[in-house]
């Protein structure tokens, strides 16, 4: 398989092996299994080797980030948050004490100047009122400054400041390193409080230091929600060594110029956690099993419509003529019929016109087709989990599809998947469908039956019915009322019975029931008798493994049958 990708910065560290023939080789192993974008899943979620490098999964990551975290944690932050805190108390205790020495200082000098006698008393009397009344109130706006509540305290000695001044210089200089310091303190506090566990051991970090650790812990934190989101390509590898250790970073390096190379090959894309296969993907995985299946059988055989001896749908082929004969439709290739009448010398010089003779006519062939329709019934059933049954006929299912699709394409083919009920199931959601591990019943009769009701859509010359299963009937449905019942002798009488009525529907309507049968035992193999007996179909016993080379060889050989 041949891989385009853009060439990404040579400053990657990729040394050691090939990385185009590594991606080549992690494409092939994709899609050599039947559901590569739950595999590719799987590989990001729990990791893989790439060459000779070991790349980490998101749950190694994630292990990764979490012991990070904690590393972080066994700081102590909350011991800075309460040295920042305290810087207030002792903003109010410094400007507290040098009020309480500086203004009585101030009362006492007046009150010895009053002693004498050449002194305005009233002017000294009045200053000494005021300076009580300022005592009071500084005492009072300091009183009401607590260090319990950071924001406030700040907006009281903002207004202190601003109203009165502070009359130490010392608690004005610390007043101003906490305003400088305001946003990052107020910052570790909403901090702490988001996060009221750890970030308590040792001595305190000071502030930088502090915010440093904020900074780390919310990347990680943001690292961490990106990744259990499935938000990979939104992480710069940068990040990742930043935060994490070197060989994470070469590790996560190589990923992401993985995945930017699965970008864009167009065959996944991711959304969020989960991994979903492009239309292109599904028809790489119908390639691949298909050449598995096919691969000495050439691909020209298969090319084309089918042939058919019955008339009605046709087309014109471009690439081949013949002459016209009474009778044929007039598909006159014009340049063709006026060169043959310019060649029997039926042209005129002088006035350019031509004479057309019915001997110069020619047309384009006609090639008459037969419109195919198919529906697959598979078996979904949890029986078909033991031996590998339902891969292979899931792969079946995909490769019959890029079949048709490809080299039939006015064919159509419905999927069907049938366990206690039958649903049908689009050729995008092959690839990730599922057992029912849970439910036993195989409603064969309600498989049919909606069978019959999609292949009326189209009106097909040739219909058919592809069951792929590996037991017998034991549901049924009456109305909209499942029933369901365990094989009573070897059979369920009645979820056979109604199972045969729609058979036999089928039969009236012309529709072909062939069986794929990957289980023997001769009661399953008196029921499919039974089916081949009214419909005239036909039933293959086979193993898991033949399964697809049955089923697609048949499909194609009995085109060529048509061939005229």
């Amino acid at each position: 398989m041949k891989v385009i990708y853009k060439k990404q910065l040579e400053d990657q560290d990729l040394e050691g092996f090939d990385f185009d023939k590594e991606m080549s080789n992690l494409m092939n192993k994709l899609f050599s299994n039947s559901n590569p974008a739950s595999q590719l899943e799987n590989m990001l979620k729990y990791g893989f080797n790439f060459g000779n490098q070991s790349i980490s999964g998101i749950n190694d990551l994630l292990k990764q980030i979490r012991k990070k975290k904690l590393e972080e944690m066994r700081k102590n932050l909350s011991g800075t948050y309460e040295e920042e805190r305290n810087k207030i108390d002792k903003v109010k205790d410094t400007e507290m004490s040098d009020v309480m020495t500086k203004i009585p200082q101030q009362v006492s000098e007046l009150e010895e100047k009053l002693s004498s006698s050449d002194v305005d008393k009233q002017g000294i009397e009045e200053r000494i009122d005021e300076l009580l009344k300022e005592l009071s109130e500084r005492k009072e706006m300091l009183s009401d400054v607590s260090s319990k509540n950071f924001n406030q305290a700040i907006q009281q000695f903002k207004e202190y400041d601003s109203s009165k001044g502070f009359m130490s210089e010392e608690a004005k200089q610390l007043f101003e390193e906490l305003l400088k310091n305001f946003q990052d303190i107020n910052r570790l506090g909403e901090f702490l409080r988001k996060h009221p566990y750890g970030f308590k051991e040792g001595e305190p970090l000071n502030l930088q230091e502090a915010i440093d650790t904020i900074d780390r812990f919310e990347k990680l934190e943001e690292l961490e929600e990106k990744l259990k989101k499935g938000e990979i390509y939104d992480i710069p590898p940068e990040l990742i060594k930043e935060l994490l250790d070197n060989e994470e970073y070469k590790s996560f390096s190589t990923l992401h110029k993985i995945l930017e190379v699965l970008k864009n090959s167009g065959f996944f894309v991711m959304r969020g956690n989960s991994v979903i296969l492009t239309p292109r993907g599904v028809r790489k995985i119908g390639e691949k099993v298909l050449k598995d299946i096919f691969v000495s059988v050439r691909k020209e055989r298969f090319i084309g419509s089918h042939s058919s001896k019955k008339k009605g749908n046709y087309e014109l082929d471009y690439e081949d003529r013949k002459k016209w004969e009474f009778g044929d439709n007039i598909n006159i290739d014009i340049f063709s019929s006026l060169k043959n009448a310019i060649m029997n010398k039926r042209f005129d010089m002088e006035t350019g016109k031509i004479e057309l003779s019915p001997d110069d006519f020619e047309i384009f062939k006609m090639k008459h087709f037969s419109r195919v329709s198919s529906a697959l019934l598979i078996d979904t059933s949890w029986s078909m989990s033991w031996g590998g049954k339902f891969e292979c006929a899931k792969k079946v299912a995909i490769a019959l599809h890029s079949l048709i699709s490809s080299f039939f394409p006015k064919d159509t083919l419905y999927i069907i998947g049938f366990f206690t009920v039958a649903m049908e199931i689009k050729p995008s959601e092959l690839p990730s469908i599922e057992l029912n591990m849970n439910d036993p019943f195989t409603n064969m009769q309600d498989a049919l039956r909606l069978a019959r009701k999609l292949l009326k859509r189209h009106p097909a010359e040739e219909k058919e019915i592809i069951m792929i299963t590996d037991g017998q009937p034991t549901a049924y449905c009456v109305g909209s009322r499942v029933f369901v019942e365990w094989p009573i002798m070897g059979c369920s009488p009645n979820a056979m019975r109604e199972t045969m009525k729609e058979v036999e529907e089928a039969t009236k309507e012309n529709i072909t029931i062939n069986i794929f049968m990957v289980e023997d035992n001769p009661q399953v193999q008196k029921f499919v008798e039974e089916v081949v007996r009214i419909n005239k179909g036909r039933a293959f016993f086979t193993t898991p493994e033949n399964l697809g080379k049955y089923v697609l060889l048949d499909f194609v050989q009995r085109r060529k049958k048509l061939i005229r």
